[in-house]
């Protein structure tokens, strides 16, 4: 336990706890939209129970952040890694994490908790956690736990006669007309039909995201 106060972020989204909980807890979900806005975050390790870790690196990519970062002597990517306490799918995840990467500042542990419960118009969203140090950090711990949106991540399948780009950009442009805000495609897969020794259809598999937009 910490002696730091707690804060209390809710968020109410038009979606189910069964989706919400996936961008919490898979590595396609957490990519998506883990972090404050500037930073990217690519998942090296991912076990998902009590006792079990998540590692994770934090890179800043926005010029704003990354002049925070050089002003604060910190480096401009960061290894991270949180521990879980509780995992009980899909209404409450529990994990510690350390902020020791902080120049003159002691290693000291932060709790956070998440709860979803089921509304009418979706899912609320709760979450619970040790302010850090100053306002500054805790600004942006707000920042990285509770974004303004929630990114899903769907999986599509295009096709096309003429080429595999051609077959990207159709399931595209046709997930477009009813997914809302498409940010990042990435091709998992590719592979095409052979006809009397003739290419006769190209498909791409991609894995999309796209924002869930809260209720205010």
């Amino acid at each position: 336990m910490t002696d730091r106060p707690k804060l209390t972020l809710e968020r109410t989204y038009p979606a189910s706890a069964e989706e919400v909980w996936e961008l919490w807890t898979t590595k396609e979900g957490i990519e998506s939209w883990w972090g404050p806005e500037g930073f990217s975050v690519a998942v090296r390790a991912l076990d998902l129970r009590p006792g079990g870790d998540l590692l994770y690196t934090m890179s800043a990519t926005a010029p704003e952040q990354m002049e925070f970062l050089v002003k604060a002597g910190m480096p401009l990517s960061t290894d991270h890694k949180l521990t879980f306490t509780e995992v009980e799918p899909p209404r409450r995840l529990a994990y510690r994490s350390m902020a020791d990467f902080i120049p003159g500042v002691a290693p000291y542990e932060i709790e956070t908790v998440i709860e979803l419960h089921e509304v009418p118009d979706g899912v609320r969203l709760m979450l619970t956690f040790d302010a850090m140090h100053d306002d500054r950090w805790t600004q942006l711990a707000k920042l990285g736990r509770m974004a303004d949106s929630v990114y899903r991540v769907t999986e599509l399948i295009g096709t096309s006669s003429e080429s595999w780009e051609a077959a990207a950009r159709g399931a595209i442009e046709m997930a477009a007309k009813s997914l809302r805000d498409l940010r990042v495609a990435e091709v998992v897969e590719q592979d095409m039909t052979i006809e009397d020794g003739k290419v006769t259809t190209y498909r791409v598999k991609l894995n999309v995201s796209f924002k869930y937009l809260p209720e205010k």
